[in-house]
């Protein structure tokens, strides 16, 4: 899963351009695609129960 934390990292380097901002910026960022991916994940995880009840 790090290449996914090495790919934020990158695109925020790449779109904020300034290291103090990345700094500031980078874990609120993991956490919230952390957070994100979870979600996706639950929500696909409970599509898939509801078909195999069906």
């Amino acid at each position: 899963m790090s290449w996914i934390w090495n790919e934020i990292g990158q695109f925020s380097l790449a779109s904020a351009g300034n290291h103090h901002v990345v700094a500031m910026l980078s874990s609120n960022q993991k956490f919230l695609a952390a957070l994100g991916l979870a979600l996706l994940n639950t929500s696909i995880i409970a599509h898939e129960n509801r078909l195999h009840q069906e």
